[in-house]
């Protein structure tokens, strides 16, 4: 029984347990805001025509589970599916911007499942619409600034180029910008402050 109260005022007063007991709780830094630089590029489907196009997402990254931000996106080229569909061979191509946001499922992992959703308008030919778009995707981070994934997203309207709601699909591509300086390096600020 000495032998084992002995072992244990060993071990409460050896330096390594003073040094854990100095170093408090281990915890991470959060990480800083973020700006995410998004590009896309895909095809889409509505009744009347398929289309091709591209786009770009600005997202503010508030917190790592959280974007806000707006998207750009305007047709390359569209097809129909039959001449009677637009009175010719080639639907009018439209463009869309508007506001969105982005739920991140499991930010800070290789693999990221996305949700979205988003309203803005749909142009065409001087003439405009309202819409919602519903999306989801899934980026492969190989570095901390890049994501490269796929996405669906869901546009109903009442009216647009294709004569109503649309079906992207596509690719995107997303570079990630620190907007706030690593907590290291403003400690290390600090530090060289108090010293004058």
């Amino acid at each position: 029984m000495r032998l084992l109260v002995v072992l244990a005022l060993v071990t409460l007063t050896s330096p390594a347990a003073a040094q854990l007991h100095d170093r408090g709780p281990t915890t991470e830094d959060p990480p800083p805001p973020r700006i995410d630089l998004g590009w896309r590029i895909g095809g889409g489907a509505g009744p009347n025509a398929g289309y091709l196009f591209t786009g770009i997402d600005v997202g503010y990254r508030l917190i790592p589970e959280l974007t806000l931000g707006g998207y750009g996106a305007t047709t390359l080229t569209t097809l129909a599916y039959d001449r009677d569909r637009c009175g010719v061979e080639r639907c009018p191509g439209f463009s869309r911007f508007g506001v969105r946001g982005e739920l991140h499922l499991v930010p800070g992992f290789v693999i990221d499942p996305w949700a979205s959703v988003g309203g803005g308008a749909r142009i065409t030919e001087g003439s405009s619409s309202a819409e919602v778009l519903v999306g989801a995707g899934l980026d492969v981070r190989p570095l901390r600034e890049v994501a490269v994934g796929a996405f669906v997203t869901l546009a109903p309207s009442r009216e647009s180029a294709v004569s109503g709601g649309t079906t992207d699909v596509g690719l995107r591509l997303t570079l990630s910008l620190d907007v706030a300086r690593p907590r290291a390096a403003a400690t290390r600020t600090e530090a060289g402050a108090r010293r004058f």
